[in-house]
């Protein structure tokens, strides 16, 4: 099972329910949605978490069928967070 940590000394300022998050290691500054910089701040820098502790983390009370819907999403988010490198498999 791939667990994950976020890259450390990002930067952050939040503004409404989006953040701007700048990550020294590679200078570039992104912007998150309040889903991504949710599950962003769930993600330690020095603790591994895997995706099933992020599910299970941002559980609400799922319809039938919704937790295939929000494993997926989660998954997509941690997909986009990788890529621009704001975590790392640990």
């Amino acid at each position: 099972m791939n667990t994950f940590v976020k890259n450390k000394h990002l930067l952050f300022s939040i503004y409404n329910d989006d953040a701007v998050v700048f990550a020294p290691h590679t200078g570039q500054t992104h912007l998150l949605d309040s889903s991504a910089h949710t599950v962003l701040e769930l993600i330690s820098e020095s603790t591994p978490v895997s995706k099933t502790d992020l599910i299970a983390l941002l559980k609400t009370d799922e319809v039938e069928g919704q937790k295939d819907l929000l494993s997926n999403y989660i998954s997509d988010i941690i997909d986009s967070l990788l890529n621009i490198e704001l975590i790392s498999n640990s």
